[in-house]
């Protein structure tokens, strides 16, 4: 996966866990670039910093009243 984010040049990698389908946890890393040993294209790791956040008290956009419609398009940002 971090090799992936870094061909695409992502910055930061966010990983979401969830218990039974409930999102539960997120971590928040920072992704850079490794000077190579041959002077060529760096690898990306995760470097830090990394941050740990505990989820609690999900509502999913259903459950919202007066929600809008859903749209079919995969968004890049998921708040």
């Amino acid at each position: 996966i971090i090799e992936q984010a870094g061909e695409k040049d992502f910055t930061h990698l966010m990983v979401l866990g969830e218990k039974s389908k409930v999102c539960n946890g997120m971590i928040i890393s920072h992704l850079r670039r490794t000077a190579a040993a041959s002077g060529g294209d760096g690898e990306y790791e995760c470097a830090g910093p990394t941050a740990f956040f505990k989820v609690s008290n999900v509502i999913t956009s259903n459950d919202v009243p007066n929600h809008g419609s859903a749209t079919s398009h995969v968004p890049e940002l998921v708040l």
